[in-house]
């Protein structure tokens, strides 16, 4: 039996591939790059003379365009933010049966590919993988919605010029969108099925398809895919790693006919290692009376990272009373939402809710007034913030949201820090409208994907046995 496989992301970390058996096709995760957004200006909440920084008009000719400004010697536009997203001529979605949507990274892409698309299939995802991705979602729209920033129809003219700019972007700006409205994220989640672990579904009669914990996040997924003929295995981004997540299930995709592995990390420290570091940057930063920004999503690595900054501030014995801030529309629903799935979690936070206790430390916590959950900076927090703090707020882009503000309050202070933890926003990418602030700037990438000796001596050697083994280029 013939499988054709061809992968329409344009980075192995986010992985979209559209499977072809005979009679059907299935596609494998969906991929939005947030990347393009490293070509556009900061978008402050409140517009602010700090926030202009040295921003002056980029000359063009003898002429200018408004909307481009340029900092230093890079060049950026005033819009609305924008993302990139496969391009129709890549891929007819009309044709597609099914989309196994495997986290929620892949979740939030989602509407790119089932809106204004032709397709007419079903989308298979976890329930955690829905309630937790929805909320990042509805986060994103949040903080898209609070741009106000123009978009003129002339503006648009600056997308052929970009490529002369020194900071000139890494994919064609006219593959570009603006991120989705609320209503088309409703319209899309809507087709969703939602599946358990091991939970065998049959799709078109003829493909049996069964999702697996990869270890990754909570409710994250591996698929096995199987035929009469075929077992096929999809390794999404996976992780043998530690952490508050049911591990990765490794029995079911032993001795396939076929193993597809995407996803591996690209980071050459370990984790353990970028978290000692964070942990001593943190301390540092405490210690000089200074704050702490945190830059991340409301889901996922927030949990953990909650749990090591408390751990860290009590091993050096710091002050109890330094706050700790989680600010975001979601945030509480975060918390709370991280607190009901025990049967997706590690047998260690899941057995915990059977004691009783909460899975995670952090409910009990902020319960009691050490995380503190503002939905925004304005309101309560801006009367209740107390320093030195630490504070984790979107987004990791530094593009949009409440960080951009928190960079405008504290960038001119040297004895603050921000320390960017996300693998898929790397430092020398995003930060560098704000190189010209006093504030230290840190990356140690936080990365659990599986690494290359992990797939060798794990999984290839000891546990998996595939008749045909492939990846995608990193």
């Amino acid at each position: 039996m013939s499988i054709e496989l061809k992968s329409v992301s344009w980075t192995a970390t986010r992985p979209c591939i559209l499977v072809k058996f005979p009679n059907l096709q299935v596609l494998l995760d969906c991929a939005v790059g947030m990347e393009s957004m490293a070509s556009f200006l900061p978008c402050p909440v409140v517009r602010s003379n700090r926030m202009s920084w040295q921003k002056k008009v980029h000359p063009y000719g003898k002429g200018v365009i408004p909307i481009l400004k340029q900092l230093q010697e890079l060049v950026y536009a005033e819009l609305l933010p924008e993302v990139r997203t496969v391009q129709s001529r890549d891929l007819d979605l009309s044709d597609v049966d099914a989309i196994l949507v495997s986290n929620t990274a892949s979740l939030v892409a989602l509407p790119f590919y089932t809106e204004g698309t032709g397709f007419k299939g079903t989308v298979y995802a976890t329930d955690p993988t829905v309630q937790l991705g929805k909320l990042v979602m509805e986060d994103l729209c949040d903080m898209f919605e609070r741009v106000d920033r123009p978009v003129e129809d002339t503006a648009w003219a600056w997308k052929a010029l970009c490529q002369s700019f020194s900071n000139a972007p890494l994919s064609d700006p006219n593959e570009w969108r603006p991120f989705y409205t609320r209503e088309t994220m409703e319209k899309s989640l809507a087709r969703i099925r939602r599946v358990f672990f091991r939970e065998e579904i049959v799709i078109n009669g003829e493909l049996y398809v069964s999702a697996f914990s990869s270890g990754y996040a909570i409710g994250s997924s591996n698929w096995l895919l199987r035929t009469e003929q075929h077992r096929f295995g999809y390794l999404a981004p996976s992780s043998l790693r530690h952490s508050h997540t049911k591990p990765m299930e490794l029995a079911a995709f032993a001795e396939l006919d076929s193993l597809l592995l995407t996803s591996q990390s690209t980071i050459d420290q370990t984790p353990d290692l970028n978290v000692f570091k964070f942990s001593s940057a943190v301390v540092e930063t405490l210690k000089m009376g200074g704050n702490v920004l945190i830059p991340v999503t409301p889901t996922g690595l927030v949990y953990d990272m909650f749990e090591c900054v408390l751990k860290t501030i009590e091993l050096q014995n710091l002050s109890r009373n330094i706050p700790i801030y989680f600010i975001s529309t979601v945030a509480e629903s975060s918390l709370q939402f991280a607190q009901i799935f025990p049967e997706w979690l590690s047998d260690d936070k899941g057995s915990r809710v059977y004691k009783p206790e909460e899975p995670f430390f952090h409910s009990e916590l902020a319960r009691t007034g050490r995380i503190r959950v503002y939905d925004s900076l304005h309101g309560p927090f801006s009367r209740d913030c107390r320093q030195p703090c630490v504070v984790f707020a979107g987004h990791p882009s530094l593009r949009i949201g409440e960080i951009v503000q928190l960079l405008d309050l504290w960038g001119g202070m040297s004895r603050n820090a921000i320390i960017m933890i996300d693998p898929d926003y790397p430092l020398e990418t995003y930060y560098a409208p704000y190189k010209s602030l006093a504030i230290r700037a840190y990356y140690y990438p936080i990365e659990t994907r599986l690494d290359g000796t992990q797939v060798l001596n794990k999984l290839l050697l000891v546990f998996l046995w595939p008749l045909s083994f492939s990846t995608l280029p990193i």
